[in-house]
């Protein structure tokens, strides 16, 4: 994984909306449980930082917050 050569902080921003090109109609491509379980995942892989992008809502975010150990994100 490239985080083997990479010293900096590692980030993931995921798309939650699949937007279909033939009929352009948008819907949600992780349900909040599915994105809380690949958030913690990735912390597991060396993420440090993990946001959401277009499709999010406050459910995911509270999803994963709920899943990820307590001291994930804390601040000093």
């Amino acid at each position: 994984m490239f985080i083997q050569h990479w010293s900096g902080p590692v980030m993931a921003y995921p798309e939650m909306l699949d937007v279909n090109s033939k009929d352009e109609n948008a819907r949600y491509s992780m349900s909040p449980e599915a994105f809380a379980e690949q958030c913690r995942q990735w912390v597991e892989g060396g993420v440090q930082i993990i946001g959401g992008c277009c499709g999010s809502t406050v459910e995911h975010i509270r999803q994963m917050v709920e899943a990820l150990p307590d001291q994930v994100g804390a601040r000093p």
